[in-house]
């Protein structure tokens, strides 16, 4: 189930009609996009995961704890 609604919640994201689809690229970006990149690197699968719920899919904490199978207060401990 929890895979469903993290595969729901990615179809969802990518359906979205990007806003940014036919800016010139920023050069200036490319420091910041490096650096957000590496942020994510970084992160253990499930951290990832509830960032891309909470940030991309706009899931409210716990409707991103649940489809990661946690109560939030497991959440906040990890």
């Amino acid at each position: 189930m929890t895979v469903i609604l993290v595969d729901s919640a990615r179809e969802a994201v990518n359906r979205r009609p990007s806003q940014v689809a036919f800016a010139a690229p920023d050069p200036a970006a490319d420091g910041l996009r490096e650096r957000v990149s590496a942020a994510l690197a970084s992160l253990g699968h499930e951290e990832r995961e509830a960032l891309v719920l909470v940030s991309l899919a706009r899931f409210s904490y716990i409707e991103a704890a649940a489809a990661l199978g946690l109560n939030m207060a497991q959440r906040w401990r990890r």
